[in-house]
């Protein structure tokens, strides 16, 4: 009686359960396995280790004993718990939450006709309303269309989909459908170039159709090459390589640009790139990145370059805000190097003040033939800690207002180092601007044209020749230099020019300013309305009308040398000969000298005449601006 009571209560058992799916012992472990190790070891099998409801081991448990043995366990059968105290859930529930493809028989291999399978765990999980359906690793063949699949949400990483000719497609019907798990990422690797490609444009196309936001897509340390752009249509996404320069992406399009987004979305949201090297052609008139309308744009550690010897004629970098956009927008370019194009980064709004609040920091712009960065119709660009060398314009601000330059390096521009075209309320501050112009062609190492109330305060002008540190144009009103060191000792065919030349007559200052020259005879400064210029280290000479010389010779200047009206004569004897004299009348002539003073030879005497010759100099100074000479 006992062992057929038994028996019906098997029985019973059996059918209560015989809805019931069946689980093998493989599969319940990798149900359960996404907890990880560590959890599986010390939680997990050990909640299993006494299955709920009975003594035993986990053999038991799963298989049965002795001639109750089983091949496999109905997954509602087997409870668990992640770790004590926690509830218990059984395997059936875990497979409720999301349905694989590979429980219903579809491979992976690319090869085998998957859509049945597929179709059937689309159709299982409407049924029960389960919305994730994941893919494994894998290429899926589908020969034939799938339905319903607006009910799902396909969930994969490394996931490759084909057509019946086994080319693979940017998923048809399913990209719309198909998305990554946030936090993980589509590795351009894993999709295969087909027969008929010739480079890696397809694959990469494939890779980014399989890019939701908030995801990655990963190249790998190697050289790719394309020969048409690569659109990105979405936001949300990180391109990012193996850094290092050891992802190369290499366009053999001399007209196309690398990567670019779509031009017609109003903001596109939280684009990075990051860690690659690109290598445009020498004769390339397009772009490596051309990004529109960003919003929160990242550049970090890109290597922008042509390795063909000859530079580029196109650009970089561009960020354009166009008549699409919708607001302002941020962006960084952080650690990177552009160089061997024509222009580096380009930043433009449609109109003035559009392209607003992008910083670019330690990074290297260097070797493009026309500007290292052009800004046009911008608003708050900061560039900081920036080296910019060898461009025919280091920094070309255009209808640009409020772009602050500071401890940038800038050295052996063609022209000019900073050139503000149109702008206002602009700022260089801290910067070292050296050997600029050095084939002696028409430049300077700041130039402004026009503006208002732009500053150039605290930097250092090393070696700026031939002409001048700073050139600030007649419609440049309300510009403000103040505190700036200048040491300029080269000299050509006998002149060497520093200091400003300016035209602006309105209400900037020059102030604070400390110029230092080396020796040698007829040095020549020019000089208008703002000019400095240091004679000694307690004594500057301010604003001049007109050409003013700085001469040192031995001698008597008195018929000899000839200067215009407010020039220097230092008169080099030595010992208590040693005179300074100020060309006191006639512009273009040898006569009109007058000696100001001697400095004596003893020093205990030598502090008198120095200040018998600053009250001489200032008496003079004072009658020169009595006369309209100066200003």
């Amino acid at each position: 009686m006992e062992n057929s009571s038994a028996k019906n209560d098997n029985s019973c058992q059996d059918e209560c359960r015989a809805d019931s799916r069946e689980f093998s012992r493989r599969k319940m472990l990798a149900a359960i396995g996404g907890a990880g190790a560590a959890v599986v070891s010390g939680g997990l099998m050990a909640g299993l280790s006494s299955p709920l409801g009975g003594g035993g081991d986990v053999y038991a448990a799963v298989y049965g004993n002795g001639s109750n043995k089983k091949k496999s366990v109905k997954a509602d059968e087997v409870a668990y718990r992640y770790s004590d105290g926690l509830p218990e859930r059984t395997v059936g529930d875990k497979l409720r939450e999301a349905i694989d493809v590979s429980d219903f028989g579809a491979t992976g291999d690319g090869t085998t006709d998957d859509t049945a399978a597929i179709q059937q765990a689309i159709d299982t999980a409407a049924g029960i309303g389960v919305r994730e359906i994941r893919f494994s690793p894998g290429t899926y063949h589908t020969a034939g269309a799938l339905t319903n699949t607006s009910a799902v949400l396909f969930v994969g990483d490394r996931v490759l989909f084909t057509s019946g000719s086994y080319a693979a497609t940017s998923l048809s019907d399913l990209e719309e459908r198909l998305e990554v798990v946030a936090g993980s990422a589509v590795y351009v690797d894993s999709f295969q170039a087909l027969e008929s490609e010739s480079d890696d444009t397809g694959r990469i196309k494939r890779a980014i159709a399989a890019l939701p936001g908030r995801a990655e897509l990963v190249f790998a340390g190697r050289a790719y090459t394309i020969s048409e752009p690569l659109l990105i249509a979405t936001g949300g996404i990180r391109i990012r390589g193996a850094g290092k320069g050891r992802t190369i992406i290499k366009t053999t399009s001399v007209s196309d640009h690398v990567f670019e987004t779509k031009p017609d979305i109003t903001r596109l949201y939280n684009v990075h790139f990051e860690g690659m090297q690109i290598q445009m052609p020498h004769n390339s008139t397009g772009t490596a990145l051309k990004v529109s309308n960003p919003n929160h744009l990242s550049i970090v550690d890109v290597w922008i370059t042509s390795p063909y010897g000859e530079k580029s004629t196109g650009t970089g970098i561009h960020i354009h805000r166009n008549q699409y956009a919708a607001d302002g927008y941020f962006g960084q370019i952080v650690r990177s190097r552009i160089e061997k194009q024509g222009t580096g980064i380009r930043i433009e709004g449609v109109n003035p003040g559009a392209a607003n609040v992008h910083w670019i920091e330690r990074s290297s712009i260097d070797n493009n033939s026309v500007y290292g960065i052009h800004c046009k119709n911008t608003t708050s660009v900061r560039i900081h800690q920036c080296h910019v060398e060898i461009n025919t314009i280091g920094v070309y601000l255009e209808s640009s207002n409020d772009t602050h330059v500071s401890k940038g390096y800038f050295e052996r521009q063609a022209q000019y180092d900073v050139v503000i075209a149109s702008g206002s309320g602009c700022l260089l501050d801290g910067n070292r601007f050296a050997a600029t112009a050095p084939n002696f062609q028409p430049g300077c190492a700041v130039r402004i044209d026009s503006g208002t109330f732009n500053r150039i305060v605290d930097n250092w002008f090393v070696e700026v020749f031939p002409f001048y540190d700073m050139k600030i144009g007649s419609a440049a009103g309300g510009t403000f230099v103040e505190n700036n060191l200048a040491k300029n000792a080269d000299q050509h065919g006998g002149w060497a020019t520093s200091g400003v030349q300016t035209e602006d007559q309105g209400t900037g200052t020059v102030q604070g300013n400390l110029l230092l020259t080396a020796g040698g005879a007829y040095r020549k400064y020019y000089q208008g309305t703002h000019l400095f210029r240091k004679l000694v280290a307690e004594e500057p000479i301010y604003p001049q009308n007109k050409t003013a010389g700085d001469y040192a010779g031995a001698g008597n200047p008195e018929g000899a040398v000839t200067a215009d009206r407010g020039s220097i004569y230092r008169r080099t004897d030595g010992g208590p000969g040693y005179s300074v004299y100020v060309k006191e009348s006639g512009d273009g002539t040898n006569t009109g000298w007058r000696k100001l003073g001697r400095l004596a030879a003893q020093p205990d005497s030598q502090a008198a005449d120095i200040s018998a010759l600053r009250a001489d100099f200032n008496a003079l100074l004072a009658k020169l601006r009595a006369e309209g000479l100066m200003a």
